[in-house]
């Protein structure tokens, strides 16, 4: 890739998790490498047209962290499953995803991905999906 994955923070995110791995992994941590592996196969998965169910994601917000130029990207994820007779089907929240980037001179660099929010990332939403 030439130049930065994103222009903001949650580009970034998006970004990271469609580039093929070898790409991601040059833009993550070392220390943490294995872990966001897994974590973007999770994002990266097929779907099949006999598949009965699949993910569905959606951001959330972006906030900033008492670091300077560390933000905190919100993924929603849901399950959704396909139920004949049912329109819409059925659907079941899975746990979010709150990526962690640092904002450099070059773009961002990924440090985790956990599903639990940082405490030290309450800053108001930076960038709000439609307007909220």
């Amino acid at each position: 890739r030439v130049g930065p994955m994103g222009i903001n923070a949650r580009g970034f995110v998006a970004e990271w998790l469609t580039a093929p791995w070898s790409e991601s992994r040059n833009l993550s941590v070392a220390q943490s490498a294995d872990t966001l592996q897994k974590v973007h196969e999770q994002f990266d998965q097929p779907v099949k047209p006999s598949d009965d169910q699949f993910v569905t994601n959606g951001f959330g917000p972006v906030r900033s962290c008492a670091s300077p130029g560390i933000f905190q990207v919100q993924i929603n994820s849901t399950l959704e499953k396909i139920v004949p007779g049912k329109p819409g089907g059925d659907s079941e929240p899975l746990p979010s995803h709150y990526f962690l980037v640092r904002e450099g001179k070059d773009g961002y660099v990924m440090f985790s991905a956990p599903t639990k929010p940082d405490p030290a990332c309450s800053g108001a939403n930076s960038l709000p999906v439609d307007g909220r």
